[in-house]
């Protein structure tokens, strides 16, 4: 029986999905990565990009970060992540020595979030597609300008390129997630027509004036008054909150909901200090009978229920038994 219930658990822990991943080329990623659709780390916006606190709706943070990356010393999304990379290193959670993968025929690249999403909706902000040193796609808000996650790239532009690397940048709160996929090339190419010119890895030097104010207007979002709906769950960094949003509010046991603004909340794993707005002190979850409670990529709560203690109970996984 306990066998059979660690085997369910950690089918239903492996179902737990962030916010998509590359899917044409396909990512493979490294031993041991349990949610291959998480970001792998986040920056701080305001401290990266002077000139906002981008705590506002996820749209109003997209317009504010276009308007501040065109004034700042950074030619491309590339450029700000590699300065700011956190843990992610240069490829994230993906495995660059995987098996080298065809480039798309059809010349569209792919990201997924699953069941007919591409990127997910409330995580606006900036994409681009590398091929070696060659910038060949690049989009200032994916989210909204691609929901379905397809990138028109034309083959011949990864003729010979030996890595596929993927950026994206979700600007919905003011600690940005960078998520960050490399793939390995087979030999690819064609003759289709080029959809956007490529961009060299020359970087745009450091400015050394103060930069002009960006004439670039930023749009105020218009509050709306529907109400939101409840029903259902939201997993770990959702959104459970904010003007306009009808979805469910409740997340996911071990998260709480986090108002970082008055146009957006997130579920946040339990007793992480992420900054806020309007947060109330948080409340101690404790985690059911033979219900996960650390392991691999696990964020939620560690303690559980009285009468059971969390214990490692496979490789990766831990789960509250029985005293």
């Amino acid at each position: 029986m306990f066998t059979t219930i660690t085997a369910v658990l950690l089918a239903v822990a492996s179902t737990v999905y962030g916010h998509g991943q590359l899917v044409d080329p396909a990512a493979e990623f490294k031993p041991g990565t349990t949610d291959v659709t998480a970001f792998c780390d986040t920056m701080n916006g305001p401290k990266v990009l002077p000139g906002d606190q981008y705590n506002n709706s996820p749209q109003y943070n997209s317009a504010a970060f276009t308007a501040h990356f065109k004034s700042s010393s950074y030619a491309t999304l590339k450029d700000l992540i590699t300065a700011n990379p956190g843990s992610c290193g240069a490829c994230g959670t993906s495995l660059p020595t995987a098996t080298p993968k065809a480039f798309p025929s059809d010349g569209i690249v792919k990201w997924n979030h699953g069941a007919g999403e591409g990127f997910t909706l409330s995580h606006t902000g900036p994409c681009e597609v590398w091929c070696d040193n060659t910038r060949v796609y690049q989009n200032d808000d994916c989210a909204a300008n691609i929901p379905n996650g397809t990138m028109p790239v034309s083959p011949s532009l990864c003729q010979g390129s030996k890595q596929l690397t993927f950026y994206w940048l979700a600007l919905h709160n003011p600690d940005w997630q960078i998520y960050l996929a490399c793939v390995p090339l087979k030999s690819s190419g064609g003759t289709t027509p080029s959809s956007q010119p490529p961009v060299t890895t020359s970087a745009r030097p450091p400015s050394t004036s103060t930069p002009s104010t960006p004439t670039t207007s930023v749009p105020r979002p218009t509050p709306s008054t529907s109400a939101p709906s409840n029903g259902g769950s939201v997993p770990v960094y959702g959104q459970c909150g904010g003007q306009g949003y009808t979805g469910p509010t409740a997340c996911a046991q071990g998260n709480v909901c986090k108002q970082y603004s008055p146009y957006y909340s997130q579920c946040i794993p339990q007793g992480t200090a992420r900054g806020g707005f309007g947060v109330e002190s948080v409340t101690v979850v404790k985690i059911a009978a033979w219900a996960q409670c650390g392991g691999s990529n696990y964020y939620g709560s560690t303690q559980c229920v009285e009468g059971y203690e969390c214990q490692e109970t496979d490789v990766g996984y831990s789960q509250c038994v029985e005293v």
